[in-house]
């Protein structure tokens, strides 16, 4: 990268860097001669080999668009090509945006119709001029709100009998799946790229995947169905689905710029920089935009949402299965209840029948309790000796019992019989 003060050319004066992309670096020079500010844009020669680093130069020196910088100077220096270009005062669509971010719906769309005729006219020639790297970082907003297409590195003129392009080039997010080496670009591949950009001005970033700009999801709900439309038109995969010409799809920008609410305003969202934003080419590994994954990434996406379905569907087969055991549940205990209480029923009844029988049977009931008493009374002494000898544990005692109770009885019938000898 040069300082500022170093001198190319012996003319050109560099003050400042400008920008840098992924194969060449713009910087501010003063021309020493005409006192006069350019862009000049230094190219490595190392990208000769992929790069036709002429096509550029030779392409501008040939064209004539107040949308379209003027060629100044070329010349080659310490290995690397210099092309001396119109310097556009102002911010390149990305920085104009993080300006503006309370932009309305009718400042982006006006925007991306002056695009739209600078691409006209690029397609308009014999043969046509494909950009093929639009992107917001190419896109200059003047002062006086004038709209510039710059850094043509990667331009090239369609070749009509041609199968596909020689070298894959572009910018992730902005180019056209063709553009990754399946076919030849052309200016179906430069109504993708709009499209991509138009997606930029309406979400404040890039598009992070091939499929995200074709979904509704993608979008605020503030963003009308008509803009939504053209964007996923813009974006098509195949180059055919797109429109036809960049002049149908100025068309339809310009009818809803005339019936569009001009306060309508668009969400501010966090802005950042993509980190893809560079001009790259592209090999046969870089292959995230082909739409040979595109169609394995749908083909997934499919599946997940089908086991979504799927697992949505069983799950309420199985809520529903709970709520009909539980009605059935509830139903049996209804029958069961009723059941106990037309038992509870008939025994309340016989409980009172028996009721009713006890009470006339009550007299024998008595006389039998009485009869047991006496029988009880009987048997008292008799359970009373017994519970004596199981409770004295000293034979010796019993037997003296025993002993005093026959002198007793011995006594007894002495003195029994004494008394009726004296009665003779």
């Amino acid at each position: 990268m040069l300082s500022s003060g170093i001198l190319l050319d012996n003319r050109y004066e560099i003050i400042k860097v400008l920008g840098k992309g992924g194969m060449s670096t713009v910087y501010l020079a003063k021309d020493k001669r005409l006192n006069k500010n350019w862009a000049v844009k230094e190219v490595k020669e190392s990208f000769r080999d992929q790069v036709d680093l002429s096509a550029e130069p030779n392409i501008l020196k040939n064209l004539n668009h107040i949308g379209i910088p003027k060629i100044i100077d070329i010349f080659n220096e310490n290995d690397n090509l210099y092309i001396v270009e119109d310097f556009i005062e102002g911010n390149n669509l990305e920085q104009y945006i993080k300006m503006n971010t309370d932009i309305s719906i009718t400042s982006i769309l006006s925007i991306t119709s002056k695009i739209c005729e600078i691409l006209e006219y690029l397609h308009g020639l014999e043969p046509p001029i494909i950009y093929r790297d639009l992107k917001p970082q190419n896109i200059i907003i003047s002062n006086e709100q004038q709209v510039t297409l710059v850094d043509f590195g990667i331009s090239k003129i369609y070749k009509v009998n041609g199968n596909m392009d020689t070298v894959a080039l572009g910018t992730k997010g902005y180019a056209a799946p063709e553009q990754y080496g399946a076919n030849q670009s052309n200016i179906r591949s430069d109504i993708y790229g709009l499209g991509a950009v138009i997606f930029f001005l309406i979400n404040k970033r890039s598009p992070n995947t091939i499929n995200e700009p074709l979904k509704d999801d993608s979008y605020s709900m503030e963003i009308g169905k008509e803009i939504k439309d053209i964007i996923k038109k813009c974006m098509q995969i195949e180059p055919g689905d797109r429109f036809e010409s960049i002049n149908t799809l100025k068309k339809y920008i310009d009818n809803i710029i005339e019936n569009n609410d001009k306060t309508t305003k668009i969400l501010d969202y966090s802005f950042y920089n993509n980190p893809s934003d560079r001009t790259e080419i592209m090999d046969n590994k870089s292959i995230e935009f082909k739409t040979e994954l595109n169609d394995k990434s749908i083909h997934k996406k499919n599946k997940k949402s089908r086991k979504k379905i799927i697992l949505v569907a069983v799950t309420f087969l199985i809520l529903l299965l709970c709520f009909s055991s539980f009605l059935a549940y509830n139903e049996n205990n209804k029958v069961l209840d009723n059941k106990d209480s037309s038992v509870q029923k008939e025994q309340i009844v016989d409980s009172k029948e028996n009721t009713n029988k006890d009470a006339i049977d009550m007299p024998n009931n008595e006389d039998n309790e009485s009869t047991q008493d006496n029988n009880n009374q009987v048997m008292q002494p008799q359970n009373n000796q017994e519970s004596m000898v199981n409770n004295n544990n000293d034979l010796k005692n019993w037997e003296n019992y025993k002993k005093d109770l026959e002198e007793l009885k011995k006594s007894y019938n002495k003195s029994k019989g004494k008394g009726k000898n004296k009665h003779n």
